[in-house]
């Protein structure tokens, strides 16, 4: 077979049958072909802005239940991927899928952000009522409940 074409490569198969391809790329093409990337389904983390993705939705709940729980990337990761089908996660801007570890590190600098956001959310809330609980009392009159105003002095 290969005298005929001396450029062919010879791939054996189980069945014991030979198959003849003209150049190495179309072999690998054929065995790489799980490698290629799928269409997104709707139980997919996507990548970049994308919040109305039922999988992003799902993701966004799941950061909001596990915030505050142990082992929580691990616990996120684990639903997403446990639906049927199972959900991925994708890169910044859906050409690929993320490994583990890129998933992982994923799910953990959202669930950081999560958490500062939240920080700083309680920290304003924090300064906000104590700004308007000092400056209540500073317009009330000494003894009385009646708010004070300069208008009422003579």
């Amino acid at each position: 077979l290969r005298d005929e074409n001396p450029g062919a490569v010879v791939k054996e198969e189980n069945s014991g049958t030979v198959m003849i391809k003209d150049n190495f790329s179309d072999m690998l093409n054929e065995e790489n072909s799980s490698d290629k990337i799928e269409e997104s389904h709707d139980n997919d983390v996507k990548g970049g802005l994308k919040g109305k993705h039922p999988g992003n939705q799902l993701y966004r709940i799941l950061l909001t239940k596990y915030m505050d729980k142990d082992k929580a990337p691990i616990r996120i990761i684990t639903q997403i991927r446990n639906q049927v089908p199972s959900g991925r996660f994708w890169n910044f801007d859906n050409t690929r899928i993320l490994s583990e570890q890129e998933s992982l590190r994923k799910v953990k600098d959202a669930l950081y952000k999560m958490r500062q956001k939240t920080e700083q959310k309680e920290q304003r809330e924090r300064n906000e009522s104590s700004d308007s609980g000092d400056n209540e009392n500073s317009q009330k009159m000494k003894g009385y409940d009646v708010p004070f105003n300069n208008r009422d002095c003579p």
